[in-house]
């Protein structure tokens, strides 16, 4: 199916944005491009409209899975976040490269356990 990410925290504009999923049982493997304007570096990009609520297996954790996304010049980490739609990308800490105070294009994919 399809999904639209939306504006959740640190960010001044979201354009171009789209996004795919495959559910199976209660895992749900999302695929996304987003053109992110961000309202700073200093913390993570933050984007919601996942297409199902996050579980939470792992108690007080907050995250149910990781992955690593790209930008046009550098490497994320990017987790969804637990008891919600939100998943987040650590703009503050690139896995390789630096992160853009300007627009870039971010995409990847990761999986992550439906609550339902």
């Amino acid at each position: 199916g399809t999904w639209t990410p939306v504006i959740n925290s640190n960010v001044d504009a979201l354009t171009a944005a789209e996004g795919y999923y495959t559910k199976i049982g209660r895992m749900v493997y999302v695929s996304f491009h987003v053109n992110v304007d961000p309202t700073s570096t200093g913390t993570a990009i933050g984007l919601a409209g996942l297409p199902y609520t996050v579980s939470d297996l792992v108690q007080n954790s907050g995250i149910e899975g990781t992955s690593a996304i790209f930008s046009d010049s550098a490497l994320f980490l990017v987790f969804p976040l637990s008891g919600g739609t939100t998943f987040a990308i650590e703009l503050d800490r690139p896995m390789q490269g630096s992160a853009s105070a300007s627009a870039a294009a971010y995409r990847g994919s990761f999986f992550y356990p439906a609550a339902t």
